[in-house]
């Protein structure tokens, strides 16, 4: 059996038992899936009702509950995964009321500074009751005075320099977001720095902290790539600690796992304990449209990852490091919260600047949030709404953009009218989820803040 039938066969088992247990709801069955694709999860569920083999129970409630005939299997896949080595370092570390509450009103504080996440960077937010848990965990994992990197989890370092007085560095690709971050949120204690994990990182953060903490995107290139970038920046005997994709995120994320675990072990790093499901993450802005589009409505926290302790106890064994792929640069521009990204990768840079859509996605809705699709990697224009499209004269066009997206309080309808064609206005508006201009002054429903902001060269 291949691995695309042994997942499909794996998840089948999963729901099967999950829903022998009791009655139970689409969403309650997502959350205990462990990252499997809600679409996939959906079309599960549909086949096995199809078979009769879990059935609708009548039961009054906003929400169909689903239970099934008969039980599959005694353990679950993830059950199974972490049965040897399991442990929770932070169980005897507690916070006060009051820093409970500062804690809350810190994570509400930030989250509102910030412009909504973006797919480019796979920007997925803790939840709340997350920042809670890693606060903790992080309380217990440092000693005295010793430095901490945060390396693509801004948000957690800036929560974190307020509730320890460590020398922290913050390590991020999005300059806007480390920018929001110092001018508004983060303590004295923190030193921010906008750094791509493709780059080699500066060699005065070689060796310098005790703790390091990861939240990566979860591509299989991504998670290799940070691996190997942060474990250089760890003191020896020191601790990292990474968030990794659960076992049903992907058919081959079993054997990428083992793989990464091979490789920390090559770089000197030994496993401390392990976590399943210990990062839980909100749902962002593209994530809903992405579902939105395909018939599921997403609101409460459903994906968490799980979480791999480390301490450094060697020297890295890799001589020859495998190469590592080079990102991709991005413009972004403003209107408001929500963000229009576009890619700087030398192709279609001179002609008529125009925006086209790709193929299978005439309505520009991008239906799932996966960075591994030929029309992701094809895309040249992102929203934060989660639509994507071809950008061709690029030069210009983003000459245009820099001129429409410039100031804070433009009136947004006349940069439309004034700086661009009607069809670039139209698509751009449909990419940003922006109502039609024509109808806008009447309706009065935005309040735009509108900038443009390079990333860096």
């Amino acid at each position: 059996m291949n691995n695309h039938k042994y997942f499909q066969k794996t998840i089948e088992n999963h729901v099967l038992s999950v829903t022998y247990k009791r009655p139970t709801t689409f969403m309650e069955l997502l959350e205990k899936s462990f990252n499997c694709d809600p679409v996939l999860l959906k079309d599960t569920l549909s086949e096995l009702t199809d078979a009769d083999m879990i059935y609708e129970v009548d039961e009054q409630g906003p929400a169909v509950r689903y239970q099934s005939r008969k039980k599959a299997g005694s353990q679950s896949e993830h059950e199974l995964y972490f049965s040897v080595g399991y442990s929770e370092p932070c169980q005897n570390v507690s916070l006060a009321h009051s820093e409970m509450m500062q804690l809350q009103d810190m994570v509400t504080k930030i989250l509102d500074s910030l412009p909504e996440p973006t797919p480019v960077y796979s920007q997925w937010w803790f939840s709340q009751k997350s920042y809670q848990k890693l606060v903790k965990l992080l309380l217990s994992l440092t000693e005295g005075r010793s430095p901490i990197a945060f390396v693509a989890c801004p948000t957690l370092g800036c929560l974190f320099s307020h509730f320890s007085c460590q020398p922290m560095t913050i390590f991020d690709i999005d300059e806007v977001i480390l920018t929001k971050l110092m001018n508004h949120c983060c303590s004295k204690s923190a030193t921010l720095v906008c750094y791509d994990i493709s780059d080699r990182p500066d060699t005065q953060f070689k060796d310098k902290f005790q703790l390091v903490f990861v939240d990566p995107p979860w591509s299989r290139t991504s998670l290799r790539t940070f691996l190997l970038r942060t474990s250089t920046l760890l003191s020896p005997g020191g601790t990292l600690a990474i968030s990794l994709p659960p076992v049903f995120t992907r058919p081959t994320i079993k054997e990428e796992r083992q793989n990464l675990l091979v490789l920390a072990s090559k770089l000197g790093l030994s496993v401390r304990s392990t976590l399943p499901g210990f990062t839980e993450y909100s749902v962002p802005s593209f994530e809903q449209v992405a579902y939105q589009g395909c018939g599921i409505t997403l609101r409460e926290p459903w994906r968490s990852g799980d979480l791999f302790i480390f301490t450094k106890t060697g020297e890295s064994s890799l001589y020859v490091p495998p190469p590592i792929t080079k990102s991709c640069r991005w413009d972004q521009y403003r209107y408001g919260a929500r963000r229009l990204f576009l890619k700087r990768d030398g192709c279609s840079e001179d002609g008529v600047p125009s925006i086209r859509a790709i193929h299978g996605f005439e309505d520009l809705i991008y239906r799932t949030t996966s960075t591994r699709t030929t029309s992701w990697t094809s895309a040249s224009l992102v929203s934060t709404r989660n639509c994507i499209a071809h950008a061709h004269g690029r030069k210009d066009l983003s000459a245009i953009l820099g001129n429409v997206f410039k100031e804070n309080g433009q009136d947004i309808t006349t940069d439309f009218a004034t700086g661009m064609s009607p069809e670039i206005r139209e698509l751009v508006s449909i990419m940003l989820k922006i109502p039609n201009p024509q109808k806008r002054a009447a309706e009065k429903c935005l309040n735009p803040q509108t900038e443009k902001i390079s990333q860096q060269s």
